[in-house]
């Protein structure tokens, strides 16, 4: 058992005797509240764990059941298509290095405030900063 301040989760193991999954037993009004109120009681402990290892820990899925109407809810994280990378030597554009790292940063967030700006930002730093020194190049 993991006391957190939303509650108790139960740490379950897999054939290997690794975390595998946590259970967690709520009250809420919907689905996106029990999903918020895990997400808040888990994200602090996994940040924690993130940290002293030094690796990235992702929540792959998360499952509400609703006992009082019956009804399962599922959030889950897509798997990524297999991706061929070009093997002749690109160079990275220095103009775009901030959407780079902006992107990056996105990618590896599973907060969806987070994600959204970040992206902002990336759009935001096209319209506002690298079309207008496009536009100068492009000029001369």
């Amino acid at each position: 058992m993991i006391e957190t301040p939303n509650g108790q989760m139960l740490g379950i193991g897999n054939e290997q005797g690794e975390l595998a999954g946590l259970k967690f037993k709520c009250k809420a009004t919907s689905k996106n509240e029990a999903f918020n109120l895990f997400h808040s009681a888990i994200s602090p402990g996994l940040d924690h764990l993130s940290y002293i290892a030094d690796v990235p820990v992702v929540i792959e899925k998360a499952v509400c059941i609703d006992m009082k109407n019956k009804t399962t809810s599922l959030r889950y994280v897509a798997p990524y298509q297999t991706v061929t990378i070009p093997s002749e030597p690109q160079e990275p554009s220095e103009l775009l290095m901030p959407i780079y790292a902006l992107y990056r940063e996105a990618k590896n967030n599973n907060s969806d405030y987070y994600r959204f700006l970040c992206y902002f930002k990336i759009m935001e730093g096209i319209y506002n900063s690298i079309c207008p020194q496009l536009r100068k190049k492009l000029k001369k």
